[in-house]
């Protein structure tokens, strides 16, 4: 017989299991079928092959098991009276499978103020999908950690385009240690922040998984100050052809190697934002955002996030900042809407990536509340308690929202759903 600890954990899994996987399936079929009454095949055969027989799905809708194989195969298509039956079917086991949740979740204390549906869903569908970094637990360093997004890494060319990425990335890295080493550091701020900005993007090119959204933000930045006249004015020809090149195979890489990044980084600067609420301070709210997850600790006070986590939103409030002051004290027009328009990406930048580690952490609780051991910590960061402090992410995160509408909003469940 199993112990009351080995109930426990294989409680634990099943209810991951079900969020992470089966319940995703399930949802994105209904909703589906809901949406625009049409039938995806492959939809249907994952939700069909992790729930019932095919002979029991035949016997659900009306139909022989060998006609459910030929919509699963794509042979023949269910029609209107089928796909409502299908329908019917399918919220069924979806209800099924959010009352499993709450009873997994029941059987081992843990409460799920947060539906779970909705934010599964979100983080699949909304400008979240546009954060500069996914998130992931890493149970080398049993903590969670910013990760590039698997579709920026997939490798489906062939072994010489793979190569010839890689050579393109190897020239940028060096390209950015020849370009610092022909600048003068200390000889102001504005230069020293370009280096910076130069070491990080340097630092990115050779990583074995480079971040593309990251590698496209920081090469934004740094085509956007040696845009600047003032900058240009500053150095010398070599460094100005020597930047040149520079830019122009960023843009090379961005375009030949990485478009879905560029693609979702397109999307975040066509989106809209509104900043007539004058309440909201995004520099200061990306600070404390990141103090607050800098602050977690487990039982044993070990950080509950990767440094890096909260160092990004750290030089993102830096650089929301800096770009206020620089438009402040700008008297030229064409220059200050080109440093308004900076500075409003980078705050959609920022709160999209403060949604995104709010929405994943938040899942993260239900699914595995004690992987770090620090379950109240992580709760009590993100305000998923019936009382959500002043301060909090959560809190944080809603009032970006009213000045970028389109940020999703964390649903949580009315206290009478079960």
């Amino acid at each position: 017989m199993n112990s009351v600890a080995d109930r426990v954990t294989e409680n634990r899994n099943r209810l991951r299991e079900i969020l992470t996987g089966r319940i995703g399936a399930y949802s994105d079929f209904v909703k589906k079928l809901q949406s625009d009454d049409s039938f995806d095949r492959k939809l249907f055969r994952q939700f069909r092959s992790s729930t019932m027989s095919q002979s029991d799905w035949a016997d659900s809708v009306g139909v022989s098991q060998a006609t459910i194989g030929n919509w699963e195969r794509g042979i023949t298509y269910p029609g209107r009276k089928y796909r409502r039956l299908l329908l019917v079917a399918g919220q069924r086991i979806l209800n099924q499978e959010i009352e499993r949740i709450n009873n997994v979740s029941k059987a081992i204390g843990i409460t799920v103020p947060i539906d779970v549906i909705s934010t599964k869903s979100q983080l699949d569908s909304s400008i979240l999908k546009a954060s500069l970094t996914d998130f992931a637990f890493d149970p080398e360093s049993n903590r969670i950690i910013a990760v590039p997004f698997e579709k920026d890494q997939s490798d489906t060319a062939i072994e010489q385009i793979v190569q010839d990425r890689r050579n393109l990335l190897a020239s940028l890295s060096e390209q950015s240690a020849l370009i610092m080493d022909g600048i003068s550091r200390g000889a102001n701020i504005e230069t020293d922040r370009f280096i910076e900005h130069l070491k990080k993007y340097q630092a990115e090119c050779n990583k074995d998984a480079p971040n593309p959204r990251l590698l496209h933000r920081l090469g934004a930045t740094i085509a956007g100050r040696t845009s600047d006249d003032e900058f240009r004015a500053a150095i010398n020809g070599w460094d100005d052809q020597a930047i040149d090149g520079f830019n122009a195979d960023h843009i090379e890489l961005m375009r030949l190697y990485f478009r879905e990044a560029l693609a979702r980084a397109q999307e975040v600067e066509s989106s809209a934002i509104d900043e007539s609420n004058s309440s909201v301070d995004p520099a200061a709210s990306f600070g404390k955002a990141a103090d607050l997850i800098a602050s977690a600790v487990d039982k044993e006070g070990n950080p509950v996030f990767s440094p890096d986590i909260p160092t990004l939103l750290r030089d993102i409030s830096r650089e929301v900042r800096d770009f206020g002051e620089a438009e402040a004290f700008t008297y030229d027009d064409r220059r200050k809407a080109v440093i308004r328009r900076r500075r409003l990406e980078a705050i959609k930048s920022g709160s999209i990536y403060m949604g995104r580690f709010l929405f994943f952490t938040s899942l993260f609780v239900v699914v595995s509340p004690e992987a770090l051991g620090a379950a109240s910590s992580v709760a009590s960061i993100l305000g998923l308690m019936d009382q959500i402090a002043p301060g909090t992410i959560r809190s944080l995160y809603d009032s970006f929202r009213s000045v970028f509408p389109i940020l999703p909003k964390l649903e949580t469940k009315k206290k009478d759903q079960p």
